[in-house]
């Protein structure tokens, strides 16, 4: 009897004993085969809401958001270092969005606690600043370009609006609901997205095209035009890919991931969730050689992607990803 009951207590505590979990992740961020993945430059910045845009391969603007000041950061080495200005602007006037056109003349929109559309702009590559209201507008949710300088934008309430003289004034080509914080311009075409999966194709004047259904659950958050006839869009929860321009999809991916990019209908790279370990994101880089058919990658990273915002291409196979407030080159 009294071996019996030590047996008990033994596996008891044996039973009770939480095990612990080894996730196995790599030491540091690393690239799929064939590419490299490095640390370059910290945007150096404690505000929020970071985003970065690259004029060329040695151009680039940032910009953070915190309280009632923007810092605007500029790198002239293709990411490695960033001179900082800040700008004063309305306080609960958030930044929504940041396009610069050229290497000096720039913009950013902003979203006031009245709705009311304004926008930040500059002449001389951010030194100074003018602000511009737009009364007959709420908050532009984009900003696009087409080659000859003009942008676009669509508002909140739906109008989908061009500006031909640096953001002064703008004209409505064409209303659309739900509005759009998904836009792309191609081949001078806009390709344009609602909350929901149908994507509307329209010219620069507002002259619809066609209208293609996404074939996805939970709206789409990000949209590639590779030509007119391979598109790849993703939802946060899959993503999927059409040859036909638009007639039929094929999933490529069935969790979680954010394009990097795909140069042709062929190749791609993603940002992958692969799962979990525990309660920590696993990510992967991901590359594809046959329009998604199959994946090589990376080695496994934690929570790589929770921190990741986009990525800015600057070259042939040659990318910068940001992480927080991190900037990665990625290169073949």
């Amino acid at each position: 009897m009294k071996y019996l009951i030590i047996l008990s207590i033994t596996i008891l505590s044996f039973c009770s004993c939480e095990q612990e979990i080894h996730c196995d992740y790599a030491d540091y961020n690393v690239a799929p085969c064939g590419f490299s993945l490095q640390k370059i430059a910290t945007i150096p910045t404690s505000k929020t809401h970071l985003r970065f845009q690259m004029i060329d391969k040695n151009i680039g603007y940032a910009h953070s958001f915190g309280g009632s000041e923007v810092d605007l950061f500029k790198t002239e080495d293709g990411g490695k270092t960033w001179n900082n200005w800040s700008i004063s602007i309305s306080i609960n006037n958030n930044p929504f969005t940041m396009l610069f056109v050229d290497e000096n003349q720039g913009y950013i929109a902003q979203r006031g606690d009245t709705l009311q559309a304004s926008m930040m702009i500059t002449s001389d590559g951010g030194l100074t600043w003018t602000k511009k209201d737009y009364p007959d507008y709420e908050f532009f949710t984009f900003l696009l370009k087409d080659q000859d300088g003009n942008i676009y934008s669509c508002t909140r309430e739906g109008h989908f609006i061009k500006s031909t003289d640096k953001g002064l004034s703008w004209e409505n080509i064409i209303s659309v609901y739900p509005s759009s914080y998904v836009a792309s311009i191609f081949d001078d075409q806009i390709y344009f997205s609602g909350i929901g999966h149908d994507i509307f194709v329209f010219d620069l004047d507002g002259n619809i095209v066609k209208k293609i259904t996404g074939e996805v659950t939970n709206g789409i958050e990000q949209m590639k035009i590779i030509d007119s006839m391979n598109i790849v869009i993703s939802s946060n929860h899959s993503t999927i890919k059409t040859s036909d321009g638009g007639e039929n999809w094929s999933n490529i991916y069935d969790q979680e991931a954010n394009i990097i990019d795909f140069p042709t209908s062929e190749i791609g790279l993603m940002v992958m969730n692969d799962g979990y370990c525990d309660i920590h994101q696993t990510t992967v880089i991901g590359l594809t050689n046959d329009g998604g058919q199959t994946w090589m990658k990376s080695e496994e990273m934690n929570n790589f992607k929770s921190g990741y915002t986009s990525a800015r291409k600057v070259g042939e196979n040659h990318y910068l990803l940001l992480v927080e407030a991190d900037i990665y080159e990625l290169k073949k």
